[in-house]
């Protein structure tokens, strides 16, 4: 063998040594595997856009997982092998510029299935659900989450039912403006906006102590074209003063200032 030849042998074994070790599994406590992340699928009878809900569904997954490069976990390599509380200056600067590992007894799959249902069921899918599994390697492991989706529910009609006359004018007055409308898919995200802008209608005539809060959407899911109604009432107890005009009396001008 040429020496050209031994001197690549030389330089590649280190390097690839030193990749193996960057993957960060060599310092790993006995009892703990590292959490590789979260392998999002989901399953669908009906028309339902799968890729944009495995979107909605990956960035609501959590923890993050170690950062990782081909493979490689260089910045989990510095934090291990530093000591645990580095005396000198280079394991300082080791710690600090590296990753604290995830670990795998540290995610909550059951926790985060069930927000992922929540986050399904805001958006109309009101029958879904989520099932999840572990996969485990020697020291590594992941999380799949499956969702299993039906179609989603769409807004039908809106209808108010404001005891109060004075408010049931303005708001149904005004309801062209509304930013829920029928055929539109369900969203509780839009119900919230709406809320906030009869609000922000009803302080603009006077209505100063109102709030959001006062305002309650029920919703009706019986249809069977997956249409919800919804009626728009008040909270059964709300402060009197939150019905009441507010209206400017005295305009008084300081002419000294």
């Amino acid at each position: 063998m040429t020496k050209r030849g031994l001197r690549y042998r030389d330089i590649l074994i280190p390097a690839w040594l030193l990749m193996a070790s960057c993957s960060g599994t060599k310092y790993l406590p006995e009892e703990e595997k590292l959490y590789t992340g979260a392998k999002v699928e989901t399953e669908a009878a009906e028309a339902v856009k799968s890729r944009k809900m495995k979107s909605t569904i990956r960035k609501i997954v959590r923890p993050e997982p170690n950062s990782s490069f081909l493979g490689m976990r260089p910045k989990l390599w510095l934090y291990m092998v530093a000591d645990e509380e580095p005396s000198t200056r280079l394991g300082r600067w080791l710690k600090n510029r590296g990753e604290p590992p995830v670990y795998m007894s540290e995610v909550r799959p059951v926790a985060t299935a069930e927000i992922i249902d929540a986050a399904l069921f805001n958006r109309g899918f009101f029958n879904s659900y989520t099932e999840t599994e572990t996969e485990e390697k020697e020291h590594t492991a992941r999380v799949v989450y499956r969702s299993f989706l039906h179609e989603q529910y769409s807004i039908g009609e809106l209808t108010y039912a404001i005891s109060d006359d004075s408010l049931w004018h303005i708001i149904h007055g005004d309801s062209s403006r509304s930013l829920i409308s029928p055929g539109d898919p369900y969203s509780l995200n839009v119900l919230k906006g709406e809320r906030s802008r009869i609000d922000a209608k009803l302080k603009n005539m006077g209505y100063y102590y109102f709030s959001p809060e006062y305002l309650l959407f029920s919703a009706d899911t019986s249809a069977e074209d997956r249409s919800v109604a919804l009626q728009l009432t008040l909270m059964d107890s709300i402060p009197e003063r939150a019905l009441s005009v507010y209206r400017i009396n005295r305009v008084l001008i300081d002419q000294a200032y």
